[in-house]
């Protein structure tokens, strides 16, 4: 009875661990996909500002297209 126990106990720590690990592995990931959309959002406001027509509606593109 007493290895059941310890048994369930292991098996117990090992799941919170490794859910912990998944999770650990999972943020860098959440934070490089975050960092590479900023990174895109940063390049277009450049283009933008270098671009003055880029601000103006295409005129051969229908109006809520």
């Amino acid at each position: 009875m007493a290895s059941e126990d310890r048994n369930k106990r292991i098996d117990a720590v090992r799941s919170v661990q490794s859910q912990r690990d998944a999770a650990e592995r999972a943020v860098p990931g959440e934070r490089l996909r975050r960092e590479i959309r900023e990174a895109f959002e940063r390049q277009d406001a450049r283009d933008r500002d270098q671009d003055p027509a880029a601000g103006e509606p295409d005129p051969d593109r229908p109006p809520g297209s």
